[in-house]
């Protein structure tokens, strides 16, 4: 199941120009990594996806940021140690039979919405089907 959502992943990111590190983690409900696939050099990536899905758990509305709001209001306040969260859209639910798996986040497109997108798509493709574009948003 996972080799689909590995696919569907290589495939989103070649269909997008300019994305180069991006990461693909899916999470338990305490943030501990079920599933990890990188795209490039992640760097800090990992740490985000786990503070997105932090922010996730705990309810915060996922915000649609990029450019200098993205950097200075939520990645600069994360990375100083400000806040544990980085409530950026790309987390949706997701479950792995015979695991704990809880959600997939997608870290490292210049946009949240950009990361939710593809996060829906892997959703998708694990399922077999197009997303439900209705129930995308929280």
């Amino acid at each position: 199941m996972m080799k689909k959502v590995q696919t569907a992943f290589d495939t989103a990111i070649s269909s997008r120009k300019g994305l180069k590190n991006i990461v693909c983690i899916v999470f338990d409900k305490q943030c501990k990594p079920v599933y990890t696939h990188v795209t490039g050099a992640p760097g800090m990536l990992p740490k985000i996806a786990a503070a997105k899905a932090f922010s996730f758990y705990a309810g915060k509305n996922m915000a649609n940021p990029s450019g200098c709001n993205l950097i200075c209001c939520y990645v600069c306040p994360y990375m100083c140690g400000c806040t544990g969260h980085m409530a950026v859209q790309g987390v949706v639910s997701f479950e792995l039979p015979g695991t704990a798996a809880a959600c997939l986040v997608v870290a490292g497109a210049p946009a949240g919405a950009t990361d939710l997108e593809i996060a829906n798509e892997l959703v998708a493709a694990k399922n077999g089907g197009s997303p439900d574009h209705a129930a995308i948003e929280r």
